[in-house]
Protein backbone atom coordinates (compact mmCIF):
# COMPACT_ATOMS: atom_id res chain seq x y z
CA UNK A 1 0.00 0.00 0.00
CA UNK A 2 1.67 3.44 -1.17
CA UNK A 3 2.86 5.90 1.97
CA UNK A 4 -0.84 8.28 2.43
CA UNK A 5 -0.29 11.98 2.73
CA UNK A 6 -2.25 12.65 6.42
CA UNK A 7 -4.62 15.78 5.82
CA UNK A 8 -6.30 17.20 9.49
CA UNK A 9 -9.87 16.85 9.68
CA UNK A 10 -11.27 20.46 10.13
CA UNK A 11 -14.62 22.17 10.04
CA UNK A 12 -14.28 25.66 8.20
CA UNK A 13 -16.43 28.01 8.80
CA UNK A 14 -16.28 29.77 5.66
CA UNK A 15 -18.93 31.58 5.47
CA UNK A 16 -17.87 35.18 4.51
CA UNK A 17 -14.80 33.12 2.65
CA UNK A 18 -15.33 33.65 -1.24
CA UNK A 19 -15.00 30.26 -3.11
CA UNK A 20 -13.64 29.77 -6.78
CA UNK A 21 -14.10 26.90 -9.13
CA UNK A 22 -12.06 26.71 -11.96
CA UNK A 23 -13.69 24.10 -14.91
CA UNK A 24 -17.24 23.94 -15.77
CA UNK A 25 -17.69 20.30 -16.36
CA UNK A 26 -19.33 17.45 -14.35
CA UNK A 27 -16.54 17.35 -11.35
CA UNK A 28 -17.88 21.50 -11.22
CA UNK A 29 -21.12 20.53 -11.24
CA UNK A 30 -20.81 18.12 -8.76
CA UNK A 31 -18.37 20.56 -6.23
CA UNK A 32 -21.25 23.30 -6.82
CA UNK A 33 -23.79 21.07 -5.64
CA UNK A 34 -21.99 20.65 -2.77
CA UNK A 35 -21.07 24.06 -1.61
CA UNK A 36 -24.79 24.73 -2.20
CA UNK A 37 -25.44 21.90 0.71
CA UNK A 38 -23.62 24.10 3.25
CA UNK A 39 -25.12 27.43 2.03
CA UNK A 40 -21.95 28.62 -0.15
CA UNK A 41 -22.19 30.12 -3.56
CA UNK A 42 -19.17 29.39 -5.74
CA UNK A 43 -17.94 31.83 -8.71
CA UNK A 44 -17.08 28.85 -11.46
CA UNK A 45 -14.51 29.86 -14.15
CA UNK A 46 -14.83 28.31 -17.61
CA UNK A 47 -15.40 28.81 -21.60
CA UNK A 48 -18.77 26.63 -21.44
CA UNK A 49 -21.28 24.76 -18.39
CA UNK A 50 -23.02 21.85 -17.99
CA UNK A 51 -26.41 22.51 -18.35
CA UNK A 52 -26.96 21.91 -15.28
CA UNK A 53 -24.15 24.11 -13.75
CA UNK A 54 -26.59 26.75 -15.79
CA UNK A 55 -29.65 25.92 -14.01
CA UNK A 56 -28.09 25.83 -10.60
CA UNK A 57 -26.92 29.67 -11.69
CA UNK A 58 -30.66 30.70 -12.89
CA UNK A 59 -31.32 29.45 -9.23
CA UNK A 60 -29.30 31.59 -7.71
CA UNK A 61 -26.70 28.85 -6.94
CA UNK A 62 -23.31 30.13 -8.57
CA UNK A 63 -21.78 32.85 -10.33
CA UNK A 64 -20.31 31.93 -13.64
CA UNK A 65 -17.80 33.50 -15.32
CA UNK A 66 -17.62 32.58 -18.95
CA UNK A 67 -13.65 33.53 -20.03
CA UNK A 68 -11.03 31.35 -20.53
CA UNK A 69 -8.96 31.30 -17.43
CA UNK A 70 -6.60 34.01 -16.30
CA UNK A 71 -4.98 34.26 -13.07
CA UNK A 72 -6.32 37.81 -12.78
CA UNK A 73 -9.95 35.65 -11.85
CA UNK A 74 -8.79 34.40 -8.72
CA UNK A 75 -8.84 38.15 -7.07
CA UNK A 76 -10.91 38.10 -4.15
CA UNK A 77 -11.19 34.44 -3.74
CA UNK A 78 -9.78 32.61 -0.08
CA UNK A 79 -10.56 29.19 -1.86
CA UNK A 80 -9.95 27.58 -5.12
CA UNK A 81 -10.70 24.46 -6.61
CA UNK A 82 -9.38 22.92 -9.91
CA UNK A 83 -11.17 20.75 -12.15
CA UNK A 84 -10.97 21.72 -15.69
CA UNK A 85 -10.21 18.04 -16.68
CA UNK A 86 -6.61 19.38 -17.80
CA UNK A 87 -3.70 18.72 -15.59
CA UNK A 88 -1.66 21.71 -16.41
CA UNK A 89 -4.03 23.88 -16.34
CA UNK A 90 -5.20 22.60 -13.20
CA UNK A 91 -1.31 23.18 -11.61
CA UNK A 92 -0.99 26.34 -13.27
CA UNK A 93 -4.54 27.64 -11.42
CA UNK A 94 -3.10 26.14 -8.22
CA UNK A 95 0.34 28.03 -8.72
CA UNK A 96 -1.43 30.92 -9.06
CA UNK A 97 -3.73 30.10 -5.89
CA UNK A 98 -1.12 29.86 -4.13
CA UNK A 99 1.10 32.73 -4.86
CA UNK A 100 -2.29 34.98 -3.66
CA UNK A 101 -2.33 32.56 -0.26
CA UNK A 102 -5.55 30.83 -1.43
CA UNK A 103 -6.05 27.56 -0.30
CA UNK A 104 -6.16 24.97 -3.11
CA UNK A 105 -7.58 21.89 -3.85
CA UNK A 106 -6.92 20.12 -7.27
CA UNK A 107 -9.59 17.47 -8.01
CA UNK A 108 -7.60 14.14 -7.62
CA UNK A 109 -4.85 15.27 -6.70
CA UNK A 110 -4.05 14.63 -3.05
CA UNK A 111 -0.60 15.46 -3.70
CA UNK A 112 -0.53 18.89 -5.02
CA UNK A 113 -3.67 19.90 -2.89
CA UNK A 114 -3.58 22.16 0.61
CA UNK A 115 -6.90 20.15 1.46
CA UNK A 116 -9.33 17.45 0.12
CA UNK A 117 -13.07 16.82 -0.02
CA UNK A 118 -13.84 14.18 2.38
CA UNK A 119 -16.71 11.68 1.72
CA UNK A 120 -19.81 12.75 3.88
CA UNK A 121 -23.35 12.43 4.97
CA UNK A 122 -25.33 15.32 6.24
CA UNK A 123 -28.90 14.84 8.20
CA UNK A 124 -30.20 17.84 9.44
CA UNK A 125 -27.68 19.18 11.49
CA UNK A 126 -25.59 16.04 11.92
CA UNK A 127 -22.18 15.87 9.23
CA UNK A 128 -20.08 12.83 9.36
CA UNK A 129 -17.12 12.98 7.32
CA UNK A 130 -15.08 9.74 6.17
CA UNK A 131 -11.35 10.29 4.64
CA UNK A 132 -9.14 7.59 3.84
CA UNK A 133 -5.93 9.81 3.14
CA UNK A 134 -6.73 9.71 -0.26
CA UNK A 135 -6.22 5.83 -0.25
CA UNK A 136 -9.41 5.22 -1.33
CA UNK A 137 -12.37 7.33 -1.76
CA UNK A 138 -14.26 4.40 -2.69
CA UNK A 139 -14.00 2.64 0.38
CA UNK A 140 -14.73 6.00 1.71
CA UNK A 141 -18.18 5.83 0.32
CA UNK A 142 -19.01 2.60 1.19
CA UNK A 143 -18.41 3.68 4.88
CA UNK A 144 -20.39 6.80 4.64
CA UNK A 145 -23.37 4.90 2.85
CA UNK A 146 -23.67 2.80 5.88
CA UNK A 147 -23.17 5.92 8.24
CA UNK A 148 -26.17 7.18 6.35
CA UNK A 149 -28.39 4.13 6.65
CA UNK A 150 -27.54 4.35 10.48
CA UNK A 151 -27.88 8.29 10.84
CA UNK A 152 -31.75 7.29 9.29
CA UNK A 153 -33.41 6.41 12.61
CA UNK A 154 -34.01 9.24 14.62
CA UNK A 155 -30.44 10.53 15.18
CA UNK A 156 -31.71 13.67 14.49
CA UNK A 157 -34.03 13.47 17.65
CA UNK A 158 -31.16 11.88 19.58
CA UNK A 159 -28.99 15.25 18.73
CA UNK A 160 -32.02 17.48 19.57
CA UNK A 161 -32.34 15.74 23.21
CA UNK A 162 -28.42 16.63 23.51
CA UNK A 163 -28.86 20.16 23.13
CA UNK A 164 -31.67 20.18 25.42
CA UNK A 165 -29.77 18.81 27.78
CA UNK A 166 -26.61 21.38 26.83
CA UNK A 167 -28.57 23.89 27.53
CA UNK A 168 -30.27 22.48 30.70
CA UNK A 169 -26.92 22.26 32.28
CA UNK A 170 -25.68 25.86 31.44
CA UNK A 171 -28.52 27.12 33.64
CA UNK A 172 -27.10 25.35 35.75
CA UNK A 173 -23.31 26.51 35.89
CA UNK A 174 -20.93 28.52 33.72
CA UNK A 175 -17.80 26.41 34.76
CA UNK A 176 -16.46 24.96 32.06
CA UNK A 177 -14.47 22.31 33.92
CA UNK A 178 -17.87 21.05 35.69
CA UNK A 179 -19.81 21.11 32.60
CA UNK A 180 -17.21 18.83 31.47
CA UNK A 181 -16.84 17.19 34.05
CA UNK A 182 -20.51 16.51 33.65
CA UNK A 183 -20.43 15.65 30.03
CA UNK A 184 -17.58 12.87 30.41
CA UNK A 185 -20.03 10.76 32.82
CA UNK A 186 -22.98 10.99 30.63
CA UNK A 187 -21.12 9.76 27.73
CA UNK A 188 -19.22 7.29 29.61
CA UNK A 189 -22.64 5.94 31.07
CA UNK A 190 -23.80 5.57 27.44
CA UNK A 191 -26.38 8.04 27.47
CA UNK A 192 -26.87 7.68 23.77
CA UNK A 193 -27.47 4.27 23.88
CA UNK A 194 -29.93 4.78 26.46
CA UNK A 195 -31.80 7.02 24.35
CA UNK A 196 -31.57 4.36 21.55
CA UNK A 197 -32.66 1.75 23.66
CA UNK A 198 -35.22 2.78 25.99
CA UNK A 199 -36.36 6.26 24.95
CA UNK A 200 -35.77 9.78 26.06
CA UNK A 201 -37.75 9.18 29.28
CA UNK A 202 -34.98 6.56 30.68
CA UNK A 203 -32.22 9.08 28.74
CA UNK A 204 -33.55 11.76 31.17
CA UNK A 205 -33.62 9.79 34.15
CA UNK A 206 -30.28 9.23 33.69
CA UNK A 207 -29.22 12.85 32.68
CA UNK A 208 -30.81 13.65 36.16
CA UNK A 209 -28.79 11.34 38.16
CA UNK A 210 -26.22 13.00 37.06
CA UNK A 211 -26.87 16.17 37.40
CA UNK A 212 -28.23 15.55 41.17
CA UNK A 213 -24.64 14.39 42.01
CA UNK A 214 -23.12 17.56 40.89
CA UNK A 215 -26.47 20.55 41.51
CA UNK A 216 -29.00 21.02 44.14
CA UNK A 217 -31.96 20.93 41.67
CA UNK A 218 -34.97 22.01 42.01
CA UNK A 219 -37.97 20.14 43.25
Amino acid sequence: MPEPRIFFPVALNFANWPCTIVGGGDEAEFKTRIFNQFEKIPTVIAESFTPGLEAIAESGGARLVRSVYSPDLLEGARVVLACTEDDELDLAVGRDARARGMLFNMVDNAEVSDFIASSFVRRGNITVNVMTDALSPAFANSVRDKIAAMLETGYQDYLEFFVETKERINTLTDDLRVKKKVWRELVALGLLETIEADGRDAAAEQVNRVLARHFDLDP
